[in-house]
C-alpha cells in the first residue's frame, strides 16, 4: 500500500493483486503457458497416477518356499506389516508409498491445470514437492531390502513382478512431472 501511495497510485494491495491477476501474461492455467515438450507434462502426471495405482495394487513380489508361492502387492505388504504388529514400518510404507506419491501427483495436476501462474503459493509448494520427491523411493528401497533378506534364506525364493516396475516408473514420472511444473512456473514468472 505504502509503495503505491509513494508512486502516486491510490490502490490498495488487494486492488494491485487483482490487476496483476488480470494481466494478460498471467491469464489461464499453467498448462496454457507451457511450450514444446512441456505441454505433455499433464499427460505425464496422469500416466504416473495410473502407474502408481497399478503399482500399489498389482503383485510386486512373489515369495516361494518349497511348493507354495505367494504374491504380494505393495498394499498387501503394508497390511502384512500391520498384521505382524510392525506398525512403524507399516505407517512408513503407507505414507511414503501410497499417501505422499498420490498427494504429490494430484497436487501437481491441480497446479498444472487449475491454477494461474501468478499464485506464488503454487510455485513454492511445487518446488518443495520436487525436493521431497526423492523420499517416495524409500518404499522401493524397503522392498529391495526385503527381497535381499528373503533371497538370503536357503528355503525361500523371491521374484519381482509388474507391480514393482509400475510403482518405480510412477515415481520416476511423477518426479519428472513435478520438476517440469516447477520449471514452467519459474519460466513464466521470469518472463
Amino acid at each position: 500500500w505504502e509503495k503505491h501511495v509513494r508512486d502516486g497510485e491510490a490502490r490498495s494491495p488487494a486492488t494491485h493483486r487483482d490487476s496483476v491477476h488480470r494481466d494478460p501474461a498471467h491469464r489461464g492455467s499453467v498448462a496454457q503457458h507451457a511450450h514444446g515438450i512441456d505441454r505433455a507434462t499433464g499427460i505425464v502426471l496422469l500416466c504416473a497416477l495410473g502407474m502408481l495405482i497399478g503399482g500399489i495394487f498389482s503383485p510386486a513380489i512373489e515369495v516361494g518356499t518349497f511348493f507354495f508361492t505367494s504374491s504380494y502387492s505393495i498394499l498387501d505388504g503394508v497390511l502384512a506389516f500391520f498384521e505382524q504388529g510392525n506398525y512403524g514400518l507399516a505407517v512408513i510404507l503407507l505414507v511414503f508409498s501410497v499417501g505422499f506419491p498420490v498427494a504429490k501427483i494430484l497436487f501437481c495436476v491441480f497446479v498444472w491445470w487449475f491454477t494461474t501462474p501468478d499464485q506464488t503459493w503454487a510455485t513454492r509448494s511445487i518446488r518443495t514437492l520436487a525436493g521431497l520427491s526423492k523420499w517416495s523411493m524409500l518404499d522401493v528401497f524397503l522392498v529391495a531390502v526385503m527381497i535381499l533378506v528373503l533371497e538370503g534364506s536357503v528355503l525361500t525364493t523371491s521374484d519381482v513382478h509388474l507391480g514393482l516396475f509400475l510403482f518405480a516408473g510412477a515415481v520416476v514420472l511423477s518426479t519428472y512431472g513435478a520438476r517440469r511444473v516447477s520449471l514452467v512456473l519459474e519460466q513464466i514468472r521470469e518472463s
